[in-house]
C-alpha cells in the first residue's frame, strides 16, 4: 500500500515521499499522530502516482492546497488590510495549483487530445483522399506543393485558369 501510495517501486523512496506528506499537514491538528501518516496515505493514493516525478509534483500539489487554505484561513480572520494580501497569497497559491494540475494530466496522458470523425467525402477526378491515420510528419519534399503554371483540377474542368491574373502582389503596378 505504501509503495501503491508513493508511485515507487523503492520502499525507503515511498516512506520518505509519505513522510514529506505528513510534515506538509503537520500544522493541522488530526488528534491521534497516526491519523496524519493515514491521510498522508489516503491522499497519495487518490492521486495515483505512477513515477517519481508524478509522486514528486503530488506532495508539492498537497503544500499548495495547505498554504493556499492557511492564507485563506489567515484573511478570514484578520483585519481587511493584512486580509487583502493573504487573499491575493491565497489566489497566487491556488493558480499555482490548478497549473500543476494540468501538468500532472499532462505527465498521466490525460490531456485532451482532439480527434475529428470525416463522415462523408467527396473525391472528383483527379482528386485525392486519405483514408486512415494522419501523423504530422513532415511532407516529402515537393509532395503537395504545386509548380508554377500547373492548374488545380478545378481550374481545368471550370475554365478559370485562363481567367486568373497574373500576382501583381500587395500593390499593382501603375
Amino acid at each position: 500500500m505504501l509503495l501503491q501510495a508513493g508511485g515507487v517501486e523503492d520502499p525507503d523512496l515511498a516512506a520518505r515521499i509519505i513522510d514529506q506528506v505528513n510534515y506538509i499537514q503537520a500544522p493541522w491538528s488530526f488528534g491521534d499522530p497516526n491519523e496524519g501518516l493515514r491521510f498522508a496515505i489516503e491522499m497519495m493514493s487518490e492521486m495515483k502516482p505512477e513515477n517519481v516525478t508524478e509522486a514528486f509534483l503530488a506532495v508539492q500539489m498537497v503544500g499548495v492546497h495547505h498554504a493556499s487554505l492557511a492564507y485563506l484561513r489567515k484573511a478570514a480572520f484578520s483585519e481587511p488590510e493584512p486580509a487583502a494580501s493573504n487573499v491575493a497569497i491565497a489566489s497566487r497559491l491556488m493558480r499555482l495549483f490548478a497549473e500543476q494540475t494540468a501538468a500532472m494530466a499532462r505527465l498521466k496522458g490525460k490531456v485532451g487530445q482532439q480527434s475529428v470523425t470525416v463522415k462523408h467525402v467527396h473525391v472528383y477526378h483527379g482528386g485525392q483522399a486519405t483514408v486512415g491515420a494522419v501523423g504530422s510528419a513532415e511532407l516529402n519534399q515537393g509532395e503537395g506543393v504545386m509548380k508554377k503554371g500547373e492548374r488545380r483540377p478545378h481550374e481545368k474542368r471550370r475554365g478559370l485558369a485562363e481567367k486568373r491574373q497574373p500576382d501583381r502582389g500587395i500593390f499593382p503596378e501603375p
